[in-house]
């Protein structure tokens, strides 16, 4: 669609850094995106991302579901963007929390393992974690367009039920670590309408853990 250049420098990714690149990314999507689809340039898009997780999970809400899309993965091993052929995929999975009497949270773990402890030491010991994960999550596990298409499957099932069970108005809080592609899906899977609103957080290290970074819709936050 378009290179992700970051505006604003920043080694720990503080609150200025989300702001100045959301609106970069919203004001792209319009002109160079929305503004073609309305007028019938474009009928279906190739998606190839690179960018910090919170804002590929922005630019799939952008994209939605109404627009055919193809989102590709950059591979490692070997490097490249095209799917593999004839390989072996894992399947998601969903663990559930014991309690959900907490703060509702969902962690997108397909590229590293996500130890609870780092979700609850900031939401609270009584958070209610969802997690959406692999059985051996790496950080070059997706490997077809096969694979995507069940996660899409089975994060519609989950934000319904997360929803079921807390409440549309709740906040949801996102933890990703995932593939780009992962990522880009799970926000393209999201309904405007009916979902609940989401607080996304993003690893930084320098910071000592995830920080929120970006609310959809703007002003969400718990």
């Amino acid at each position: 669609l378009f290179p992700y250049t970051t505006l604003f420098r920043s080694s720990d990714r503080d609150p200025e850094f989300w702001r100045i690149e959301t609106e970069n990314l919203r004001r792209k999507f319009e002109t160079r995106v929305r503004e073609r689809l309305a007028v019938g340039e474009v009928d279906h898009l190739s998606v190839f991302s690179l960018a910090p997780q919170p804002l590929l999970i922005l630019l799939g809400t952008l994209l939605g579901d109404i627009v055919p899309s193809d989102v590709y993965q950059r591979h490692r091993e070997p490097p490249t963007w095209k799917w593999p052929r004839d390989v072996a995929t894992q399947e998601f999975e969903l663990k559930e929390p014991v309690s959900a009497s907490g703060t509702p949270a969902l962690v997108l773990a397909s590229s590293a393992t996500v130890v609870e402890e780092r979700i609850t030491s900031l939401l609270g010991r009584d958070a209610s974690l969802w997690m959406v994960t692999l059985p051996t999550p790496h950080n070059d596990a997706m490997k077809s367009r096969e694979q995507l298409s069940q996660l899409r499957s089975l994060l519609r099932f989950v934000f319904d039920r997360i929803k079921a069970t807390h409440g549309q108005s709740a906040v949801l809080h996102v933890f990703p670590a995932a593939a780009i592609s992962a990522a880009v899906e799970f926000g393209r899977v999201r309904m405007p309408k009916a979902d609940m609103p989401w607080l996304i957080y993003d690893q930084v290290n320098a910071r000592g853990g995830f920080i929120p970074a970006i609310s959809i819709p703007e002003g969400a936050r718990q």
